[in-house]
């Protein structure tokens, strides 16, 4: 080969070298986002079902109504929104904000400026895995500011394999605003990055503001200005990152107070953070919507709070010109910062209490380490757990969200503090990454869903760890391709493989599971082999029969029981208020909040409560109560609630059970008051927990009267729970009483007697043992409920938990029909008819006992009806009800006889007693007819005149019946399905179906 030859060859290698040098990174990263959309979005079909988009979590449901309604309005957002929290009504807040804006557009867009409500839902559906893939952008940017361009790679690589929260609330169809949240809080960032090296660049003065010097200032003061534009954009899409407030003002605190201990003057910095805050205090005041202090809304807090900020900047300066015309030390400078600080706070401690006990707790709520009680009920607000053995323990989140890039960042930032101590020359880019992340990481361990936040620096970090080992290896001086030594290479490898290695071999090895429920999701870890794990799936199909019938079945809103009335615009545009002012026709639909978004959007009526927890104690309050008139008085009034939703979930101890008790208003009820543990022993000397036994108090609750016994009245049955008392020392050293199944020489834990007398009479000399608590039967008898009728179940049926009952009871609540009867003094008399659950095809029986007086008269109100049915439906007010009975009601005065009955009485006298059959119209119940239904049930000693006996209103005296029920209120109802003991017990008389919660 020619000398001339090789040279050419030589040159060609090099410019290649360069040219993969300057440009590589511009196909990696596009490489880079492509994977991270479609990594998001692949699953996209599994939320397309008949038509209808679905979503995974509640918060986007609220969201496709925000962004509906912004589609229609463009380009403002709904001020106030009465179509949910009732009967207040709410102020959309951070549920309508930029976010939604930016989705309607890109609909109207797509749409050609009239989008059909499906483009608007698919835009919705992908708009979290298209910005959680943009996001890459900013975050290559950031690292390439602080380490360089392979810095700015290996940091959106980590950011494209990181897993836990950012993932999962970027996936397609998790369209709430988290996704947006990371990806302008990153812009914030940036322009602040950008900001503070124009500072360091043009070192802008207070004489040049004052001499209105324009040129030198121009590319400072509109640096800055991008910032703050940057910065409410941010706030913009989540008002309660006002927080950025906090952490930037700490890091200017740091900033100047370095700069000027170096001799150096701060000035340069706090000119450019003051155009910024105040920049974004101005624009965040223009978007005010209360002129209150709150951060869910935008409100006077966020500007208030920016200008302070500023204001704090100007001081900061203002002193550093002080200390030197006086030639005070200056390491004195931050400690007067310091003590300027702590007075501030406690002035306003002083002067405004109220407003600084709501900062207080709103920053604990985000950097607190810790959460109340009820946000404990929500999945994502959980701390992490500093113990082994709790839930979200921190290592194993960080494990399988990060793998080892949380430690390695966590290297990278002490490289970055350390260099910051040390050097000469301040370095306020990579303060500020580190400031974040500090934040940040507080923030996870605060409440697990900030892991989204979390993944930004931790990626920022890894490359500035790459940066680092790159410099350090000389990499980033190499010129030619020759130059480069195995030896680098091979370091630089094995670093990004011990990076980015752990997501690959973590994911396939699955995640510590996925976190559904409300707020829908914690931040544990999902690999590029378990993304689809980290998809929750769509929510709300379980509810879709129960939500559709809601919608076409009940009257509209503003209807009830006024079908003349004008119906409530759903999508029209309300003045704010506190308390809005409902026509006498709306009406509410009570559930657990977890669904109310869903009857806003899918069932088109006003939910009592919702995933604001807004709502969440009446709703609380009302499924914990064991009173139905203290229940009913909760949801009455002059704005009233006519229907209630239960799940199995909320009945259920394997799901939302006890997160009624942490929201109940009193806080008398506690779980352990519905339900207790029972143990057993094992081989191996300790105590096993086999399942949890409920409480009478548990099926005295509205809840469960409702979802399991259907309003019925429900009798104590000859059966008895058996157990041992047992004093145990637990792990912390206490001793404590735990109960536990009794030994196979006692006999089976479940006993069967002949009769109630004989089931209480063993209880009695027992003393360690209760009649019922198994399955559906309790201890004591429970009253029929006399005012709430079952009028739908869903298609979707519950587990085995429940033994298949449907997803979904809805009820509604009704005046009831009255009834005045007569039979032999002093005798117990039961009434009871049959429903049908035409989407099950199931029936079950409703159940009323009252006691006659001494004159032979008694009285009811019973909510079932059993005829008239078609002549009422939503459009004259009322509802069109599912479920029916099958026949008449039957009056008796022996309770285990069966019949039927109408208004035209038909006594039958049989050997064990008397029968009586009669109708109750759906009129009667329903209070458009307020006729008395009469019957007589037997002969009467007392010659009772009905004419004259209209007004006589005997009380039901549940407390004085005692027998047995016959047959259980519903045979398929339980709610629950585990073996109350282990296998070798299951001779017990009830097949093995000894069930709890």
């Amino acid at each position: 080969m020619s000398q001339r030859t090789e040279r050419w060859l030589t040159l060609d290698r090099d410019v290649l070298y360069e040219r993969a040098v300057a440009l590589y990174h511009v196909p990696v990263l596009v490489l880079l986002i492509a994977f991270m959309f479609w990594n998001r979005a692949r699953m996209w079909e599994k939320f397309v079902t008949n038509d209808r988009v679905y979503f995974s979590g509640n918060d986007a449901w609220y969201h496709l109504r925000q962004t509906t309604y912004t589609v229609h309005n463009w380009p403002t957002t709904m001020p106030f929104d009465p179509w949910t929290n009732f009967p207040a009504g709410t102020a959309s807040g951070q549920f309508g904000t930029f976010y939604d804006q930016i989705v309607a557009t890109v609909a109207l867009i797509i749409g050609l400026g009239s989008p059909s409500q499906q483009t608007i839902a698919l835009t919705l559906l992908f708009a979290p895995a298209v910005i959680g893939a943009v996001t890459a952008i900013p975050v290559y940017f950031i690292g390439r500011r602080i380490s360089g361009r392979l810095g700015g790679v290996t940091a959106v690589l980590v950011l494209s394999l990181t897993a836990g929260g950012f993932l999962q609330r970027s996936l397609v169809g998790f369209s709430d605003h988290h996704a947006a949240e990371a990806l302008f809080q990153a812009l914030a960032f940036l322009a602040i990055m950008v900001a503070l090296r124009v500072a360091s660049e043009e070192k802008p003065v207070y004489e040049l503001v004052a001499a209105r010097e324009t040129e030198p200032l121009s590319r400072p003061f509109g640096v800055a200005a991008l910032a703050g534009l940057a910065i409410a954009l941010y706030i913009w899409v989540w008002p309660p990152g006002i927080v950025i407030a906090a952490v930037l003002s700490i890091f200017f605190v740091l900033q100047l107070s370095l700069e000027y201990v170096r001799g150096e003057s701060p000035e340069h910095t706090a000119i450019v953070g003051i155009v910024a805050f105040a920049v974004a205090g101005v624009l965040t005041a223009v978007r005010i919507s209360t002129f209150t202090f709150t951060a869910t809304d935008p409100s006077l807090l966020q500007p208030a709070l920016l200008f302070t900020v500023a204001l704090g900047l100007v001081v900061m300066a203002a002193f550093a010109r002080v200390f030197d015309s006086r030639n005070i030390n200056r390491w004195l400078y931050p400690v007067l910062i310091l003590g300027g600080i702590v007075l501030t706070v406690g002035t306003v401690a002083v002067a405004l209490p109220d407003l600084y006990s709501y900062m207080v707790s709103q920053s604990l709520r985000f950097i607190g380490l810790s959460t109340t009680a009820a946000q404990r009920t929500v999945i994502e607000a959980q701390p992490l757990g500093l113990e082994k053995g709790t839930q979200n323990y921190w290592i194993e989140v960080m494990n399988y969200t990060y793998g080892i890039a949380f430690y390695s960042a966590a290297i990278g930032a002490l490289i970055a503090i350390t260099r910051i101590a040390i050097d000469d020359e301040s370095r306020p880019e990579e303060l500020l990454i580190v400031v974040w992340g500090v934040f940040m990481t507080m923030a996870v361990f605060t409440q697990v869903r900030f892991n989204y936040y979390l993944a930004l620096p931790v990626a920022v970090l890894n490359g500035y760890l790459v940066g680092t080992i790159v410099d350090f290896l000389g990499i980033s001086t190499i010129d030619r391709l020759d130059d480069l030594e195995i030896h680098q290479v091979v370091t630089l490898v094995i670093v990004c493989f011990l990076i980015t290695g752990p997501f690959i071999m973590l994911g396939s090895a699955g995640s510590s599971g996925a976190s559904s429920g409300s707020g829908s999701g914690g931040s544990q870890g999902f690999g590029l082999l378990t993304t689809e794990a980290a998809s929750t799936g769509p929510n709300g199909i379980e509810w879709d029969s129960s939500l559709e019938w809601l919608s076409n079945n009940t009257p509209e809103e503003g209807q009830y029981g006024h079908p003349d009335a004008e119906p409530m615009d759903y999508y029209g545009t309300y003045e704010p208020t506190e308390d809005y002012d409902y026509k006498p026709g709306a009406y509410g639909v009570l559930s657990w909040w977890d669904y109310g978004h869903w009857i806003t959007v899918l069932g088109e009526r006003i939910p009592t409560a919702n995933p604001f927890q807004q709502g969440a104690q009446k709703s609380a309050d009302f499924l914990l109560s064991s009173n139905e008139s203290d229940a009913t008085d909760l949801i009455d009034g002059n704005e009233s609630t006519r229907y209630v939703m239960v799940d199995w979930q909320i009945v259920s101890i394997y799901s939302k059970y006890g997160a009624p008790t942490q929201f109940e208003s009193n806080d008398t009820i506690s779980k352990s008051d519905l339900v207790f543990p029972l143990y057993q022993s094992t081989e191996e000397g300790s105590y096993q927990r086999i399942t949890y036994v409920p409480t009478q108090r548990h099926y005295e609750s509205m809840r469960i009267r409702l979802y399991s016994f259907n309003g019925s009245a429900v009798e104590p049955k000859p059966t008895v729970l058996d157990w041992e008392t047992r004093q145990v020392r637990s792990a912390n050293g206490e001793t404590i009483s735990i109960r536990v199944v009794p030994g196979e020489d006692q006999g089976p834990p479940v006993k069967q007697f002949d009769n109630m007398s004989a089931a209480r009479e063993f209880v009695k000399q027992d003393g360690s043992s209760r009649v019922g608590l198994v399955g559906n039967m309790p201890s004591e008898r429970i009253p029929a409920l006399k005012h709430y009728r079952l009028v739908h179940g869903s298609q979707e049926r519950g587990p085995s938990y429940v033994n298949g009952q449907p997803w979904v009871k809805t009820f509604e609540r009704v005046p009831g029909a009255t009834v005045n009867g007569t039979a032999s003094p002093n005798t117990n008399v039961t009434a009871s008819v049959t429903m049908r659950i035409p989407t099950t095809n199931e029936t079950f029986v409703y159940r009323q006992h009252a006691q006659t007086d001494a004159q032979g008269q008694f009285a009811m109100t019973l909510p079932y009806s059993t005829t008239g049915y078609d002549k009422w439906s939503p459009e004259n007010g009322h509802t069109n009800v599912s479920v029916r009975a099958t026949g008449p009601y039957t009056f008796t005065t022996n309770d285990n006889a069966t019949g039927t009955a109408n208004n035209t009485t038909a006594n039958n006298t049989t050997e064990n007693g008397t029968t009586t059959e009669a109708e109750v119209t759906e009129a009667q119940v329903i209070g458009e007819d307020n006729s008395t239904v009469r019957v007589t049930v037997g002969s009467n000693d007392s010659d009772t005149n009905n004419d004259t006996n209209d007004g006589t209103t005997n009380e039901t005296s549940e407390a004085k019946l005692e027998g047995k029920l016959g047959e259980s209120a519903m045979n398929t109802d339980s709610i629950g399905n585990t073996a109350l003991v282990q296998t070798q017990m299951a001779n017990n008389a009830l097949e093995q179906r000894a069930t709890v919660v």
